[in-house]
């Protein structure tokens, strides 16, 4: 059950990770259609934070239970 939890955690986010990764991708890549009273410095850095966030969260879930449920599961 403990390493069910703990999967589930490290996907949760990841997705985090990979969703913020896109919309800064977009917010650089794709600003066309992307409104025009967007504040793209604020957008990138929240979603920057956001990214490191979650790659945070996987290292201190590394760091406190260990590697063997987050080694497939981490994407870095």
């Amino acid at each position: 059950m403990k390493d069910d939890f703990l999967k589930t955690l490290v996907l949760r986010y990841r997705s985090d990770l990979e969703t913020h990764r896109l919309a800064l991708n977009i917010l650089m890549d794709k600003c066309v259609g992307i409104s025009d009273h967007t504040n793209f410095i604020e957008e990138a850095d929240k979603h920057l934070t956001g990214m490191s966030q979650a790659r945070e969260n996987i290292q201190t879930l590394r760091d406190e239970y260990g590697l063997k449920v987050m080694s497939n599961l981490s994407g870095e």
